[in-house]
Protein backbone atom coordinates (compact mmCIF):
# COMPACT_ATOMS: atom_id res chain seq x y z
CA UNK A 1 0.00 0.00 0.00
CA UNK A 2 2.45 2.66 0.90
CA UNK A 3 4.28 2.33 -2.77
CA UNK A 4 1.46 1.80 -5.10
CA UNK A 5 -1.81 2.60 -2.95
CA UNK A 6 -2.30 5.78 -5.20
CA UNK A 7 -1.49 3.78 -8.90
CA UNK A 8 -4.79 3.20 -9.85
CA UNK A 9 -6.11 6.24 -9.06
CA UNK A 10 -3.57 8.14 -10.46
CA UNK A 11 -3.79 5.98 -13.30
CA UNK A 12 -8.02 6.39 -13.96
CA UNK A 13 -8.18 9.66 -12.90
CA UNK A 14 -5.12 12.03 -13.73
CA UNK A 15 -3.95 10.43 -16.88
CA UNK A 16 -1.17 8.75 -15.23
CA UNK A 17 -0.63 6.51 -18.80
CA UNK A 18 2.99 6.65 -19.01
CA UNK A 19 4.64 3.28 -19.08
CA UNK A 20 4.97 1.68 -16.03
CA UNK A 21 7.60 -1.73 -15.25
CA UNK A 22 7.10 -3.60 -12.00
CA UNK A 23 8.30 -7.39 -10.96
CA UNK A 24 5.77 -10.06 -12.40
CA UNK A 25 4.74 -10.51 -8.40
CA UNK A 26 4.09 -7.07 -7.54
CA UNK A 27 2.59 -6.87 -11.20
CA UNK A 28 0.49 -9.85 -10.09
CA UNK A 29 0.01 -9.85 -5.91
CA UNK A 30 -0.44 -5.81 -5.97
CA UNK A 31 -3.58 -5.91 -8.30
CA UNK A 32 -4.86 -8.94 -5.91
CA UNK A 33 -3.73 -6.51 -3.13
CA UNK A 34 -5.47 -3.57 -4.03
CA UNK A 35 -9.09 -5.42 -5.43
CA UNK A 36 -8.93 -6.56 -2.01
CA UNK A 37 -8.61 -3.12 -0.51
CA UNK A 38 -11.28 -1.50 -2.90
CA UNK A 39 -13.57 -4.02 -1.89
CA UNK A 40 -12.95 -3.75 1.70
CA UNK A 41 -13.60 0.22 1.91
CA UNK A 42 -16.64 -0.40 -0.31
CA UNK A 43 -17.99 -2.93 2.12
CA UNK A 44 -17.83 -0.45 5.03
CA UNK A 45 -18.06 2.93 3.29
CA UNK A 46 -19.21 5.00 0.45
CA UNK A 47 -15.96 4.63 -1.87
CA UNK A 48 -15.73 5.99 -4.72
CA UNK A 49 -12.06 7.54 -5.63
CA UNK A 50 -11.35 4.06 -7.74
CA UNK A 51 -13.28 1.12 -8.82
CA UNK A 52 -12.13 -2.63 -9.16
CA UNK A 53 -12.25 -2.37 -13.02
CA UNK A 54 -9.66 1.18 -12.79
CA UNK A 55 -7.17 -1.25 -10.78
CA UNK A 56 -7.38 -4.20 -13.39
CA UNK A 57 -6.57 -1.44 -16.03
CA UNK A 58 -4.11 0.24 -14.21
CA UNK A 59 -2.18 -2.86 -13.44
CA UNK A 60 -2.68 -4.09 -17.44
CA UNK A 61 -0.35 -1.09 -17.99
CA UNK A 62 2.69 -2.28 -16.18
CA UNK A 63 5.18 -3.71 -17.97
CA UNK A 64 6.41 -6.98 -16.01
CA UNK A 65 10.22 -7.90 -15.35
CA UNK A 66 12.47 -10.20 -14.41
CA UNK A 67 15.07 -9.98 -11.55
CA UNK A 68 18.35 -8.54 -13.41
CA UNK A 69 16.56 -8.28 -16.68
CA UNK A 70 17.71 -5.01 -18.12
CA UNK A 71 15.04 -3.03 -19.89
CA UNK A 72 15.51 0.08 -22.34
CA UNK A 73 12.32 2.66 -21.45
CA UNK A 74 10.14 2.93 -24.34
CA UNK A 75 9.91 5.63 -27.21
CA UNK A 76 12.22 8.71 -26.99
CA UNK A 77 13.86 7.58 -23.57
CA UNK A 78 15.15 4.15 -25.05
CA UNK A 79 18.43 5.29 -23.74
CA UNK A 80 17.66 4.77 -20.62
CA UNK A 81 18.08 1.19 -18.95
CA UNK A 82 16.18 0.31 -16.00
CA UNK A 83 17.18 -3.04 -13.86
CA UNK A 84 15.38 -4.28 -10.81
CA UNK A 85 16.92 -6.53 -8.01
CA UNK A 86 15.79 -8.21 -5.30
CA UNK A 87 15.24 -6.03 -2.33
CA UNK A 88 13.95 -8.77 0.23
CA UNK A 89 11.00 -6.79 1.70
CA UNK A 90 8.31 -8.56 0.23
CA UNK A 91 8.20 -11.32 -2.90
CA UNK A 92 9.18 -9.07 -5.93
CA UNK A 93 9.96 -5.96 -3.97
CA UNK A 94 12.33 -4.40 -6.12
CA UNK A 95 15.76 -1.97 -5.61
CA UNK A 96 16.33 -0.15 -9.08
CA UNK A 97 19.39 0.33 -10.85
CA UNK A 98 18.74 3.53 -13.73
CA UNK A 99 21.12 3.75 -16.50
CA UNK A 100 21.91 6.56 -19.29
CA UNK A 101 25.31 5.88 -20.74
CA UNK A 102 28.03 5.91 -17.78
CA UNK A 103 25.67 7.25 -15.71
CA UNK A 104 23.74 5.46 -13.05
CA UNK A 105 20.80 6.07 -10.09
CA UNK A 106 20.70 3.52 -7.63
CA UNK A 107 16.87 3.80 -6.32
CA UNK A 108 17.28 1.42 -3.02
CA UNK A 109 13.93 2.24 -0.77
CA UNK A 110 12.27 -0.55 1.57
CA UNK A 111 15.01 -3.18 1.41
CA UNK A 112 15.55 -5.82 4.03
CA UNK A 113 19.47 -6.97 5.01
CA UNK A 114 17.79 -10.30 6.85
CA UNK A 115 17.37 -13.45 5.42
CA UNK A 116 13.35 -14.41 6.19
CA UNK A 117 11.60 -18.07 6.52
CA UNK A 118 10.01 -17.03 2.84
CA UNK A 119 12.42 -14.67 1.48
CA UNK A 120 16.58 -13.63 0.60
CA UNK A 121 18.09 -10.66 1.82
CA UNK A 122 18.56 -8.04 -0.64
CA UNK A 123 21.07 -7.81 -3.34
CA UNK A 124 22.07 -5.26 -2.07
CA UNK A 125 24.55 -7.06 0.17
CA UNK A 126 27.02 -9.83 -0.28
CA UNK A 127 26.70 -13.35 1.07
CA UNK A 128 25.57 -16.81 0.41
CA UNK A 129 22.32 -16.09 -1.77
CA UNK A 130 24.79 -14.19 -4.04
CA UNK A 131 27.06 -11.47 -5.04
CA UNK A 132 26.08 -7.70 -5.38
CA UNK A 133 25.49 -7.18 -9.01
CA UNK A 134 28.40 -5.28 -10.61
CA UNK A 135 25.79 -2.45 -11.73
CA UNK A 136 24.95 -1.36 -8.39
CA UNK A 137 28.47 -0.81 -6.66
CA UNK A 138 29.34 2.16 -8.07
CA UNK A 139 26.04 4.74 -8.58
CA UNK A 140 26.42 8.20 -9.40
CA UNK A 141 23.74 8.61 -7.21
CA UNK A 142 21.92 6.45 -4.63
CA UNK A 143 18.18 7.52 -3.32
CA UNK A 144 17.51 5.78 0.05
CA UNK A 145 15.23 6.20 2.73
CA UNK A 146 16.29 6.51 6.80
CA UNK A 147 12.60 5.83 7.94
CA UNK A 148 14.27 2.83 10.13
CA UNK A 149 17.74 3.68 10.99
CA UNK A 150 17.32 4.71 14.63
CA UNK A 151 15.30 1.27 14.74
CA UNK A 152 17.09 -1.52 17.02
CA UNK A 153 15.11 -4.45 15.74
CA UNK A 154 15.43 -7.50 17.11
CA UNK A 155 16.93 -10.94 15.37
CA UNK A 156 14.31 -12.73 13.78
CA UNK A 157 14.75 -15.89 16.16
CA UNK A 158 13.40 -13.77 18.68
CA UNK A 159 10.94 -11.85 16.74
CA UNK A 160 9.12 -14.87 16.11
CA UNK A 161 9.02 -16.79 19.78
CA UNK A 162 7.57 -13.37 20.96
CA UNK A 163 4.95 -13.76 18.57
CA UNK A 164 4.14 -16.76 19.21
CA UNK A 165 4.45 -16.52 22.77
CA UNK A 166 2.05 -13.83 22.57
CA UNK A 167 -1.19 -16.22 20.72
CA UNK A 168 -0.17 -19.14 23.13
CA UNK A 169 -0.42 -17.09 26.37
CA UNK A 170 -4.48 -16.42 25.16
CA UNK A 171 -5.04 -19.33 23.23
CA UNK A 172 -4.00 -21.38 26.70
CA UNK A 173 -6.82 -19.64 28.53
CA UNK A 174 -9.42 -20.35 26.13
CA UNK A 175 -9.22 -16.75 23.84
CA UNK A 176 -8.81 -16.45 20.57
CA UNK A 177 -6.24 -14.22 18.37
CA UNK A 178 -6.78 -12.48 15.75
CA UNK A 179 -3.95 -10.99 13.62
CA UNK A 180 -4.79 -8.36 11.46
CA UNK A 181 -2.17 -8.56 8.36
CA UNK A 182 -2.13 -7.04 4.55
CA UNK A 183 -3.80 -9.74 2.17
CA UNK A 184 -0.40 -10.62 -0.15
CA UNK A 185 3.05 -9.50 1.67
CA UNK A 186 3.45 -10.00 5.36
CA UNK A 187 0.66 -12.58 5.51
CA UNK A 188 2.73 -14.97 3.73
CA UNK A 189 5.66 -14.81 6.48
CA UNK A 190 3.20 -14.97 9.63
CA UNK A 191 1.31 -18.01 7.61
CA UNK A 192 4.85 -19.91 7.33
CA UNK A 193 5.71 -19.58 10.82
CA UNK A 194 2.14 -20.59 11.93
CA UNK A 195 2.41 -23.62 9.98
CA UNK A 196 5.60 -24.67 11.28
CA UNK A 197 4.57 -24.19 14.85
CA UNK A 198 1.70 -26.49 14.47
CA UNK A 199 3.24 -29.01 12.61
CA UNK A 200 6.26 -29.48 15.43
CA UNK A 201 5.70 -32.63 17.09
CA UNK A 202 5.54 -31.57 20.71
CA UNK A 203 2.64 -29.21 19.37
CA UNK A 204 0.58 -31.90 17.88
CA UNK A 205 -1.99 -31.14 20.96
CA UNK A 206 -3.03 -28.03 20.38
CA UNK A 207 -6.47 -27.79 19.68
CA UNK A 208 -7.06 -24.29 18.93
CA UNK A 209 -7.61 -24.43 14.83
CA UNK A 210 -6.00 -21.30 12.32
CA UNK A 211 -8.48 -19.66 10.60
CA UNK A 212 -7.29 -17.42 7.61
CA UNK A 213 -10.18 -14.62 6.83
CA UNK A 214 -10.05 -12.76 3.35
CA UNK A 215 -11.59 -12.42 0.21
Amino acid sequence: MAHLGAYALAYSKYGLTCPAYATVPVRNMGRLCMLDVVRSLRSREDFTLFNEQDVRDAFENITPLRFSQPTALAGKHSEIVVTAHAAGHTIGGTVWTIRKGAEQVLYAMDYNHVKEAHLGKTQLLPGKQGQVAKSMTRPMLLITDAYNAQYNLPTRAKRVVSFLESIESVTQRGGNVLIPVDSTARVLELAYVLEQRWAEKRHHRMSHPLFLLGR
